[in-house]
């Protein structure tokens, strides 16, 4: 996969993009459009999502610690076996997400749909 650095890619569109094993440390993707986009095995670690779209797209394994996804969609987003450790979830939309063996470990979920 690839490698960014702190690496500003607010607002991109990259809808069905494949990241599968992207290094993504500190990177903002906050306002970007990733719906269905494949990013298995993506690490994150303290990198920003705030309001960004990820409908359907698929995070199986990905492990974003202390990531900020503030009012960000993961509607019907494939999460089984993901990394969320401390991450700030606060008013964001999970409806319909497959969580399965994910761990949500002291993430900030005030106002997050969780149907």
């Amino acid at each position: 996969g690839c490698s960014f650095n702190c690496a500003s890619m607010r607002g991109a569109i990259m809808d069905g993009a494949c990241m599968d094993e992207a290094a993504l440390q500190g990177v903002n993707l906050g306002q970007a459009s990733m719906k269905g986009a494949s990013l298995r095995k993506v690490t994150l670690p303290e990198g920003t999502l705030d309001g960004a779209d990820l409908s359907e797209a698929d995070l199986t394994d990905a492990h974003a610690p202390r990531a900020s996804c503030v009012r960000s969609v993961f509607k019907a987003c494939e999460m089984p076996g993901s990394v969320w450790e401390d991450a700030n979830f606060e008013s964001a939309d999970l409806s319909d997400a497959v969580a399965t063996g994910a761990s949500f470990r002291g993430c900030l979920l005030a106002g997050t749909v969780l149907k």
